[in-house]
Parts: C-alpha cells; structure tokens; sequence
C-alpha cells in the first residue's frame, strides 16, 4: 500500500514539473558518470530478468522495477548521453546466484547509478531528463529493496 502511494506521489511530481525539454544532441557523450550510470542500469536490468528461476511474486517485483529502470534508461537517451547501446549489452550474469543475491546485487547496481547521476556534472540542457532518471532509479530501488525484504525466495 505505501509503495503505490509512493507512485502515485511521483507520478504526480513527474505530471507537476514536466516541460518541454530540447535534447541536447551529441553535447554530453562524453560525460562519463552518465555512461557509469547507464552501465549499471543495463547489469541491473540482466541481474532481474536473466535466467532467473522464482516463485512468481519475485517475478512481479523483477517486471515492476525493469520498467522503472527502462524508464530510466529512456530519460538519459533522450539527453543523447548514451552511444546507443543496446539493454541487453555483453554485461554477464552469474547464473549460479539465487534471486535473492540477483535481488541483492540490482540493488547495489541501482545506488550506484543514483549516485553517478546525482553527482554528475550539472548539464542546463540535461538536468530535468536526468532528474527524471533519478526518480525512476529510486522507484526501481524502492520496489527491489522492498522485494528483499519480503522473503518470498522460497
């Protein structure tokens, strides 16, 4: 229930403040916490949905935060920071970890791209695009956290 109304605050947040926005075309591929961040978003993206057995409500947590962390994705390419990559780049998963330590791992995927956007430099051109990817990282992390601490891994 708090996590729905989480959503519902950010969808709210995200309708209040989005503005047209011009993409800034070619000028931030070189802006290398924006490309750490992607990286991580795409092995997080692979740790939740690569060959991982699980019950189906660890299913559902996968689904529910890959989209958030798709939507992320989107954002940062609309700000041409991505050298269009493909989400399911050569990243390698350990097919040996449980859905717990994929869980885990995604996670710690998850904050490491916040804090490489949050900490990237402030591009004018990009800076809602990325905002919006922070929020969508967030949401991704809040749904994963919260799959963890549920305990539906048996």
């Amino acid at each position: 229930m708090a996590l729905n109304m989480r959503f519902a605050i950010l969808a709210a947040t995200l309708m209040v403040t989005a503005v047209p926005v011009v993409q800034a075309q070619g000028a931030l591929g070189a802006h290398p916490a924006y490309q750490h961040a992607l990286s991580d978003l795409r092995a997080a993206r692979r740790y939740l949905n690569e060959g991982m057995s699980a019950p189906e409500p660890v299913k559902r947590d996968a689904d529910a935060a890959t989209k958030h962390i798709d939507a992320a994705v989107s954002e940062i390419k609309q700000a041409s920071i991505d050298e269009d990559k493909s989400l399911h780049d050569s990243y390698k998963v350990d097919p040996g970890l449980s859905p717990r330590e994929r869980f885990h791992k995604a996670n710690e995927l998850l904050l490491s791209a916040h804090k490489d956007l949050e900490n990237a430099e402030e591009l004018p051109q990009a800076k809602q695009l990325r905002n919006h990817a922070i929020a969508e990282i967030d949401y991704a992390h809040t749904i994963v956290d919260n799959a963890e601490k549920a305990g539906h891994w048996q």
